[in-house]
């Protein structure tokens, strides 16, 4: 108990420590009458974009998609349990746009006719927005700026679950788990997106590896 108790002092000791450097630091520059963040890494970017009004955050891809001059299909596909999953097509239908970008077999890349199809996928506790509210730094828009044919997936836990038959209300409507998610909702989002591009593969990145280790 004594050398808990001992053990406990030390570490606060030490954070405190460690604290007061940074805290002198703070003191000398509001007495000088400036910014104390202003040593931080990427300080003039992040002054510029407070200037920037980005409005309240909305559920709505489309919305984000025309800030930044693209356009967003929403789809909808059903899965083998019945699940009704919302699929987002990220389109660039201005003049100047890429007409084709793709990719040969993995590792060599060329030019072929037709964009080759990306498809993203968010991850636990997220949805399609996940990939969208950057604007332009948002990596579905800079990949569909870049030529590609870019395709946002959400699973069954999307913010709007829907299923053919049963209601959210219903208890059965959450009897599912991470296999579920894996081995029918993936599936599901890439046959449809080969399907609808005419591919055989699709090129596909997924920010939580727990469903992919599911299918396996």
């Amino acid at each position: 108990m004594i050398l808990s108790v001992c053990f406990l002092i030390f570490v606060v000791i030490c954070a405190m420590l460690k604290t007061v450097p940074s805290m002198v630091w703070v003191v000398w520059c509001w007495c000088q009458l400036k910014d104390p963040d202003r040593l931080r890494p990427f300080y003039t970017l992040e002054k510029e974009r407070k200037r920037i009004d980005s409005g309240k955050l909305k559920c709505d891809v489309r919305y984000y998609a025309q800030r930044v001059g693209l356009e967003c299909d929403e789809m909808q596909i059903e899965t083998e349990d019945g699940f009704i999953l919302t699929i987002h097509h990220i389109v660039d239908r201005s003049p100047d746009a890429i007409e084709t970008k793709s990719t040969a077999p993995l590792g060599t890349w060329v030019l072929i006719s037709g964009k080759y199809p990306v498809l993203l996928l968010h991850g636990l506790m997220q949805s399609t927005g996940a990939f969208c509210v950057n604007d332009e730094n948002s990596i579905a828009f800079f990949l569909c700026k870049s030529g590609y044919d870019v395709w946002l997936g959400n699973n069954r836990g999307y913010f709007k679950p829907q299923h053919k038959f049963l209601k959210p209300s219903n208890p059965k409507f959450w009897a599912w788990n991470l296999r579920q998610m894996g081995c029918l909702d993936i599936p599901a989002l890439v046959s449809f997106v080969c399907g609808e591009t005419g591919r055989k593969k699709v090129r596909s990145h997924k920010s939580s590896r727990l469903h992919l280790f599911a299918i396996i």
